[in-house]
This record gives C-alpha cells, structure tokens and sequence, in this order.
C-alpha cells in the first residue's frame, strides 16, 4: 500500500466490484406472483391466500399473537397509533432522528408529534429526553429501532408503565432484530414493520403489524381493512362496523407472494448483514476519529437497514467531513452524508402551527405549543447528524472487499495522509472543493 491519496494522484485502494444490489428475487418469488395472475387473484380483499399465509408466518416467527399486513409500513404505523387510541390533539413522543413516516402517521392519526433528542451512542431514542417531554396530553412513546439496532426497550417500558403510555415500536429497519430473546415489536403495545423493496424482507410494498392485544387488533382492522372486518375482528359490535373508516390499506396479494418465499430466506440474510458489518467495524474500530455505534446488552441486531457511522473531526486534526469523504470517495468507498432530515428542522415540522392547523379541528385542538422549532432545539441529535457517514449494507460474503474498504479508512485517516489532507484543506485545495 501506498500512503499516497488517490485523490491527490495516488492508487484507489477498493478495486474490487461492488454489488450489494437489493432485492434479490429468483424463480420462486417468479412462480409465486405467476401463479396468482393465472388464477386471477390480483386482489384479495378477506385477508385470505399468500396474505393470510404471510401473517400467520409472521405471528409465528416474531411470537406475537396477531400479525396484520398493509399496503406500507405507513400505512401499519397508522393503524398502531390509531390501535393504541391516538386521536385529536394527543402527543407523541417521536425521535427527530427518523424516517418521516413515524411522524406523518402520528399527524394522520390527529395526533401531534413531539421531537425528541436521540443518543448518540446508539442513534436510538433517548429515553430520558423524553421523559421531560411528558405533558399531560402525551399519549404515546414512538421507539424506532434506527438502521437494526434495538433501542433500550427496557427504559422505555419503564417509563411507559410508569406514566400510563402507550409504546409503538417502529420495526421498519430491524425485522428478525431481538431484545432479550423477544422480537422487536413484541415488546411494546404494538410494532409496524416496513415491506418496501429496500429492506431485509420485502413485498416490493408492504407493511405488517403486529401486537398481542385483541383491541388494539380490532382497531387497526377498522382503520382500513374493509372486507375482513366482519370476519377477524373478536368483538362483536367492531364486526359490525364492515365499511370501517374510509382508509384503505388493504395489502397486494402478490407482493403478499413475493413476500412469503423471502421470508425463507430472512435469518440466513440476517446472518450475512451480521457477519459483514461485524467484520467491518472490527476493522475500523482502531480509527480514533470513528465512533462505532453501540448495542445493549441483551439485544440482537436484525434487518441492518443502513450502515452508520460517527466522525469526530476534532480528533483528526479538524479534518471536514466533506474533505474525508472525498477522499474515501477517491479511494473507492462508496460513503455518503446521512439522507434522512432531522424532521424538527424540515419546512412541514418546524412551524409546528401550520403543521397541525390542517388536521386536527379547532374545537379539538388542545392548546399545545406552537412556538417553531429552531436549530438548537435539540443540541445533541443535531451535533451527531452532521458526523453520520454512511456505508453500503452487504448481504453476501465480501470480506475481501471490506478488506479494502478498511485499508482505504486507514490510509486516509493515518499517518502522513491526514497532514497532506488538512493542508489541501487549508490552503483551499480546488480538488476538494469542485
């Protein structure tokens, strides 16, 4: 190896192909979809066929007692919040640090998404944030499990318990994840799990839901499952109510089959993320200015939906993240800025006022706090959010590639390329700022 940057005329360090397309989808899932167009079944409104076979393998793998597909992951974290009784003007306690939906499903349920900080160690829900944003009006907790790593689903329960909330867990990128043994999205009231063509699990679109409480069931089932109402829902007056609440959300049977013949395959795709991103982080471990993301005690990683990172500039000689990442990208490194917003700063969240004024009635609307939110609302997600580098998840064997991608941190972040960088850097370098 030479200690000469690629980006500065030197040799690329990752030359192997890499190939971490997703999904992957043989004959069988072929056959699957094949097989119902010949039948005609392009639309089961009953919850019958590969629909009901996917949720009743669902139940059974996650251990819950009731699993209920959707068109969407939204569309599951909807019926969740409307499961466990939001409605006009109920807050919820959700990480800024997310994908949308957990928060946009609050907003269609007529609840009112209140952001909280997440820990930087784990880029996961930070339990004692939220307990300060308890407010009478607060309904419930939402714990998202970020990139497959489990939240402390301990503090969590104990703070619900303790002040009588509800707890939502959004499973989207940690299907097959546990916490101590137990499934993620069994733990709380109820979990939605995302089925989108870029997850672990996919139904091109789709979502599951499940929970072990009948009622919160039967709610979700009114949401938007008109058609299977009057045959799955346990109380006798919920059965009457066929039309439900006007929500479709009524999944495809055949990404139902597509579904079904992947989840075959989930714990051995599990076991390949697990072992590439455990070899990777034990290569990059040694790098001081990387901050590696941390798991508790008693929790498995499961889904690995991103590939996340932490880097502290001010322990490489104060080396932008922009200059590191050009240079990584010159090795070969595939590593980019983090893509999700923190969405207490988006334009629909940050006036809080306009966010809300379109759904939730004045006469129902409590007197909840309007004042915007502002950069600074929540210091420590946001100092974090600007040091997240993220990388590929791989699913397959590639350890000789992460070899490389390791030896390209290394040469980067050491010896007399860090003094050539942060020279580039101050001196204004074009290579680095084209």
């Amino acid at each position: 190896m030479t200690d000469r940057l690629a980006l500065f005329g030197g040799p690329k360090t990752v030359t192997l192909a890499q190939d971490y397309r997703w999904p992957v989808l043989g004959q069988a899932e072929i056959d699957a979809v094949v097989g119902l167009m010949r039948e005609g079944r392009i639309s089961i409104g009953d919850g019958s066929g590969p629909i009901g076979d996917l949720e009743a393998a669902f139940a059974r793998y996650t251990g819950a007692r009731y699993a209920l597909m959707h068109n969407s992951g939204t569309a599951a974290l909807h019926a969740a919040y409307y499961g466990v009784g939001v409605g006009p003007g109920d807050e919820v306690l959700v990480p800024s640090y997310t994908w949308h939906a957990t928060a946009g499903a609050v907003v269609a349920a007529n609840g009112v998404p209140v952001f909280c900080e997440s820990d930087p160690r784990t880029l996961n829900l930070d339990v004692d944030d939220a307990a300060r944003r308890i407010t009478p009006r607060t309904k419930a907790i939402a714990v998202v499990h970020m990139w497959g790593n489990v939240a402390d689903l301990d503090a969590v329960m104990d703070l619900a318990r303790a002040r009588g909330l509800a707890v939502v867990e959004d499973c989207s990128h940690a299907h097959g994840a546990t916490w101590c043994a137990k499934h993620v999205g069994t733990i709380g009231d109820v979990g939605a799990f995302s089925l989108q063509g870029s997850k672990v699990l996919v139904a091109g679109e789709g979502g599951m839901l499940i929970t072990n409480d009948p009622t919160i069931f039967d709610r979700a089932l009114v949401l938007g499952s008109h058609g299977r109402i009057q045959y799955h829902a346990h109380d006798d007056t919920v059965r009457e109510l066929t039309t439900g609440l006007g929500f479709k959300y009524r999944p495809h049977p055949l990404g139902a089959a597509i579904a079904l013949e992947q989840f075959r395959s989930l714990d051995v795709w599990n076991a390949g993320r697990r072992d590439n991103y455990d070899y990777l982080m034990t290569g990059l471990a040694d790098l001081p200015a990387l901050k590696i993301t941390q798991t508790h005690a008693g929790a498995v990683r499961g889904g690995y939906y991103g590939t996340r990172l932490l880097y502290d500039h001010a322990k490489l000689v104060g080396i932008s993240r922009g200059a590191l990442l050009k240079a990584l990208r010159a090795e070969g490194v595939e590593v980019d800025v983090e893509r999700y917003p923190l969405l207490h700063l988006t334009p629909y969240y940050r006036n809080r006022q306009r966010a809300y004024d379109g759904y939730l009635a004045p006469t129902a609307r409590p007197d909840f706090d309007a004042t915007p939110y502002e950069s600074g609302d929540l210091p420590a997600t946001e100092c974090f959010h600007q040091q997240l580098l993220a990388l590929p998840v791989y699913t397959t064997p590639q350890f000789p590639l992460l070899d490389q991608i390791i030896e390209a941190f290394h040469k980067v972040m050491s010896g007399t390329s860090v003094e050539e960088l942060k020279d580039a850097e101050e001196r204004g370098d074009p290579v680095l700022f084209e």
